[in-house]
């Protein structure tokens, strides 16, 4: 006291020495019956008389080390073996700390801090807010101590022995706390973000509870201060004293966060307390109806970014409800896609900010259900299967539709039409691998069948993509080709290699000569090859069109050749198993030889020069196998006059190639062929 008298005469630095001497004496001090109440005295009577000098002269750094000295010793008097009697104590010294802060801050002239000049130091708001979130935090290990289970050797003998605390004033504490952080953030402007602390505390205050009324009380409060987070959002925050805190959009999150979390922290301190499933529900539901309802009445009015956090918060809080309220798949799915319709409507009626991601977003959840392949039912095509994928593809659908329709074309509705035809797709190959596996959609079972299925799926993915209509759709079109080149790689692999009834002795054909496994498993993904090649040109890339022609001619001669030998050996065709006979050989070449001239003829009519090249290769193939294969099986008059044959089908195949491909009609039709490709 004496140092900060002569501070008068000898200036500030005195005042320094003084103060720090005078919060450092009782580290000093060492006593056999300590006292509390004295130390807190003691503390009172210096930091008191500091901040009038520092109010006199000016000295404002003198009342921010009040300030800090303070909080420190709050800090340090925690680790005091503590009484009961004693919180009050404890509690009324560090309310004592905070008023006088908040005070301070409120006559700072300024919110910026100068660190360049220590003799003008000021507790501007900022540090003020930054003391009471450690005054704030101080109270959590002080308070969750007694309001969980304290240790009372008194009692119950033993040095780990533990009773419930009996004491409410522990409760009173805590609303004191919460309230007077409240009231300080709401009646102090530049303040406001002691509610935002309250808030946050009432977390941990909600994790120490121990008792189902306590938690319901402590998660009341907390929902209070989530009203008065939302209610701070909307306002003007440019004159508060930490910059951070001036965006709108930080509130809106914080208060989605405490919001969605205080209702299931209660629930998970007390999960097996079944009567408390419809309170968490409605509790849940009430914040999905403030979140929504702020974000529907303030959409023209204030930030974009709020108001999407306020839909997205909506969103959760729902589909938390939902969680609660459903207690299977199907029901989950179901509900969602019904809250997806309800944000779809707000995106195209009320244009509501952050409603189209809101509908992705639950469409997706609503799919994702299909994890659980138990509840399914093995009905074939009328299945819980439209629930999972095929009412949120509508839904989505739908939603794109009508968002072109009112010129609202921009990236997220790209994205979002796109999902709707992927979840389309999986909708038509998880329906081909329920009719395929008697139900069960993850069997480890893939046969040849199936696979032309789902090879034709994919290819009617990539016809999507070729057309007009999503021509504009680059997010779509992307999609369509990445899903096509999966396709093509499947086909090829697996359609004509490994699962291939020619080589797969374990594939077994069913069906008649006219329709089988054949015509789904190649000329289905054959003629839809064709088709994609002929649309490709002029708007893929070369290589990608070559590699649908090559495998569509693949495909095409895998399909000929394996209805023949089905013709003459029947279900097992693998030529690893079957030998082929000299007459189906013969067949096998006749029906090449066919193809390959009915291309030609194509090629020559329509001057396209992919046809002709293709027939040149079945052709040329047809003569190798010809020669190498089919004419060793043959004896006596049959050799020569099987020569004679193709040597006469050669002469006229040669002479067409001689009219049509290496005189002038070749040459202006090749030139009519480089002009249709430029």
């Amino acid at each position: 006291l004496g140092a900060l008298a002569l501070s008068l005469r000898q200036g500030q630095w005195l005042a320094l020495i003084g103060l720090l001497a005078s919060f450092a004496t009782p580290f000093l001090i060492e006593n056999e019956a300590p006292s509390l109440t004295g130390l807190y005295g003691y503390l009172l009577i210096i930091g008191v008389a500091a901040l009038v000098l520092s109010r006199w002269k000016d000295w404002g750094w003198l009342g921010l080390g009040v300030v800090a000295g303070w909080l420190g010793w709050s800090a340090f008097s925690l680790r005091t073996e503590f009484l009961m009697s004693h919180q009050m104590i404890w509690f009324g010294f560090l309310a004592i700390g905070f008023a006088t802060t908040v005070f301070l801050a409120s006559k700072a002239p300024s919110h910026k801090f100068d660190f360049a000049f220590p003799n003008k130091w000021k507790l501007t708001p900022g540090l003020a807010m930054i003391c009471g979130a450690i005054a704030a935090g101080l109270t959590i290990p002080f308070l969750t101590e007694f309001v969980g289970e304290v240790k009372n050797e008194g009692i119950v003998k033993g040095p780990d022995a533990f009773i419930p605390a009996p004491n409410y004033l522990d409760y009173i504490q805590i609303f004191s706390t919460i309230g007077v952080l409240i009231a300080a953030g709401f009646f102090f402007r530049r303040q406001s973000g002691y509610k935002i602390f309250a808030a946050i505390l009432s977390l941990f205050y909600i994790v120490a509870a121990t008792t189902v009324s306590s938690n319901i009380i402590l998660g009341a409060l907390s929902s209070f201060t989530v009203i008065l987070l939302v209610h701070a959002s909307l306002q003007n925050l440019d004159d508060l004293g930490w910059n951070i805190l001036r965006r709108p959009w930080i509130w809106g999150l914080i208060a989605v966060f405490v919001g969605l979390l205080n209702p299931l922290l209660v629930e998970f301190q007390h999960w097996s307390r079944p009567f408390l499933g419809p309170l968490i529900q409605v509790w849940l539901g009430f914040f999905g109806i403030l979140f929504l309802g702020t974000a529907l009445l303030f959409r023209k009015f204030v930030n974009r970014i709020l108001i999407r956090i306020y839909t997205c918060g909506a969103t959760a809080a729902f589909v938390l409800a939902t969680i609660y309220l459903t207690n299977n798949a199907p029901s989950f799915s179901f509900a969602s896609s019904v809250i997806a319709i309800a944000f779809s409507i707000c995106a195209i009626s009320l244009r509501l900010p952050g409603a189209r991601i809101a509908t992705l977003v639950l469409s997706a959840l609503a799919a994702l259900m299909i994890v659980d392949g138990t509840q399914i039912s093995e009905k074939i095509i009328f299945n819980t299967l439209w629930i999972y994928l095929a009412l949120p593809a509508l839904i989505l659908g739908g939603l794109a539709f009508m968002l072109r329709h009112k010129d609202r074309n921009d990236y997220m509705t790209d994205f979002i039409e796109a999902a709707a035809f992927g979840l389309s797709a999986l909708f038509v190959v998880f329906q081909i691998r329920h009719l395929s596996n008697g139900g069960e959609i993850y069997a480890d079972k893939f046969d040849f069948g199936e696979l032309g299925l789902q090879v034709a799926t994919g290819l009617c993915f990539t016809l999507a993509g070729l057309s007009p209509r999503f021509k504009g759709n680059k997010i779509f079109a992307g999609f369509a080709q990445i899903i096509s080149y999966g396709t093509l790689s499947l086909f090829a692999v697996l359609g004509l290699i490994f699962l291939s009834p020619l080589f797969n002795s374990g594939q077994e054909i069913s069906g008649n000569i006219a329709f089988n496994t054949l015509t789904i498993g190649f000329l289905v993904p054959t003629l839809m090859l064709a088709l994609c090649t002929w649309l490709s040109k002029g708007k893929r890339d070369e290589n990608y069109v070559y590699a649908l022609s090559v495998l569509s001619l693949l495909g095409g001669l895998s399909w000929i050749t394996a209805q023949i030998r089905f013709g003459f050996q029947g279900a097992k065709i693998a030529m690893g198993e079957v030998r082929f006979g000299n007459v189906e050989l013969y067949t096998i070449s006749a029906a090449w030889l066919i193809i390959g001239i009915v291309l030609l003829a194509a090629g020559i009519k329509w001057r396209a020069l992919s046809l002709r090249i293709a027939s040149a290769v079945i052709i040329v193939l047809t003569v190798l196998k010809t020669f190498l294969v089919d004419m060793a099986g043959l004896e006596g008059i049959l050799r020569p006059l099987s020569f004679v044959g193709l040597g006469i089908v050669l002469i006229v195949i040669g002479r067409a190639y001689q009219k049509y491909w290496l005189t002038g009609n070749l040459r202006s039709a090749a030139h009519s062929d480089q002009s249709d490709e430029a």
